[in-house]
């Protein structure tokens, strides 16, 4: 198996990146990821999204946000959250070259109820591309992002830019470690933001991982701090295997 929960070093981290694995779920089948990301003070955000395995090294994916809170001054936004599409390919596997590698593109509906931030009418854009090597029980996987973010009422499209370190540990069959740096830059406002995170997944059976992480800012453009919890499995297939030859 080639998905989130797979014994493969290329697993994804608990969503503090968007982007951190370099596989795409298996050809055929479901896999379900849940997230909550949250400083209880300001912001939280859920998020379930399906990734489908449609041909060997193509995923398809759909996300939805069930529940968002957001704070503006003194009022409390609270509502739904926007739909994702989103498609992972595997342009390189690590088990036939140096490295793995996938290019991903998820496409923001503006469908959400939840205030301003999820309201603009506008249709947000994000490419990736990840490279990953692994060591053994390690992992280093390296990300690319391109965020192409509409502005509402006019028709100017705001950019942003992210790249992210991560390492990952396989600490035995069950349970994974990992650490993180990123950056993310707003070239309109001229501003650099720098995290760390480290976290940390469980898994409590072969189809299914639970995570939790902290990601924290490291300067004064970024946000201080944000809790993440998550889970990942594969809970089907999209086709009926052949029967085997009597």
């Amino acid at each position: 198996m080639e998905g989130t929960v797979s014994s493969s070093e290329f697993v994804n981290t608990p969503y503090i990146s968007r982007t951190v694995g370099v596989g795409t779920a298996g050809h055929g089948e479901i896999e379900m990821e849940g997230v909550l990301e949250t400083d209880p003070s300001e912001f939280a955000k859920s998020k379930v999204k399906l990734n489908l395995g449609v041909v060997p090294g193509v995923e398809m994916a759909v996300a939805w946000q069930p529940f968002v809170s957001t704070r503006s001054g003194e009022t409390r936004n609270r509502g739904t959250g926007d739909v994702v599409l989103g498609t992972k390919v595997k342009i390189a596997d690590a088990a036939d070259s140096v490295v793995g590698a996938i290019v991903e593109m998820e496409a923001r509906l503006p469908s959400g109820s939840a205030g301003s931030s999820s309201v603009r009418g506008e249709t947000d854009t994000l490419l990736a591309t990840s490279i990953g090597q692994s060591m053994g029980s390690f992992s280093l996987i390296g990300t690319y992002e391109l965020a192409l973010l509409g502005e509402a009422g006019t028709d100017s499209m705001n950019t942003e830019h992210g790249a992210i370190v991560a390492a990952s540990w396989r600490v035995n069959e069950k349970i994974r470690a990992f650490v993180e740096a990123s950056a993310a830059y707003s070239p309109q406002d001229s501003v650099t933001a720098w995290y760390g995170g480290f976290g940390g997944g469980y898994q409590v059976m072969p189809q299914l991982e639970l995570q939790t992480a902290l990601q924290v800012g490291l300067d004064d453009d970024a946000e201080d701090f944000m809790l993440v919890f998550g889970f990942s499995g594969v809970i089907g297939s999209l086709f009926q295997k052949e029967v085997a030859e009597r």
